[in-house]
């Protein structure tokens, strides 16, 4: 599914947004799509277990829903290939765990049906035998390396932020008797 500008409403539909959880919510992924495409990759059983997804420009564009992002993952994607990400939409994905990379269109087209692996170690797609790396910048790197979230991440800090306030509490001058 190599569409461009694949927006939030595509990927998870209104009627689906009722849910105040994330589980059982993948049952409305891409559903009107499916329902009027029986060919879209999302709707064949051959794909069922599929991790990964691909998609051309402006993935996740429209509404700010994190919505779609819960979507993708309880359906099992791990991960999105596209050219492109609407920034909220790659924030609300690398928030929740879900995995954005960017590679070029012609590299996207090359995928198919190739089985793909990526390493989120090495930064890197493979198929056809040959790897590809993709940018993801060191925190967000850690934070998925780890299975973190923002609040994890700090928790596991709090050592340091102990300490930062030992330091702060501390008089920043000393007082001299009079003589």
């Amino acid at each position: 599914m190599q569409m461009d500008n694949i927006d939030t409403d595509m990927i998870i539909p209104a009627e689906y947004l009722k849910r105040t959880d994330k589980g059982g919510i993948g049952e409305g992924l891409f559903a009107h799509l499916r329902a009027s495409d029986p060919t879209l990759p999302l709707a064949l059983k051959t794909y069922s277990g599929a991790t990964i997804i691909s998609a051309g420009e402006n993935f996740g564009c429209g509404s700010s829903r994190e919505h779609a992002v819960w979507a993708l993952l309880d359906w099992g994607i791990e991960a999105v290939i596209a050219v492109s990400f609407a920034d909220i939409f790659r924030q609300n994905a690398l928030k929740n765990g879900l995995l954005p990379i960017r590679l070029r269109r012609e590299l996207i087209e090359q995928i198919g049906d190739s089985e793909v692996e990526i390493s989120l170690s090495e930064r890197s797609v493979r198929f056809d035998e040959t790897d590809h790396t993709f940018a993801l910048d060191a925190f967000n790197h850690e934070l998925l390396l780890n299975d973190m979230d923002d609040l994890d991440y700090l928790l596991s800090r709090q050592h340091l932020i102990d300490a930062y306030h030992r330091e702060r509490s501390k008089p920043l001058y000393i007082e001299v008797d009079e003589l």
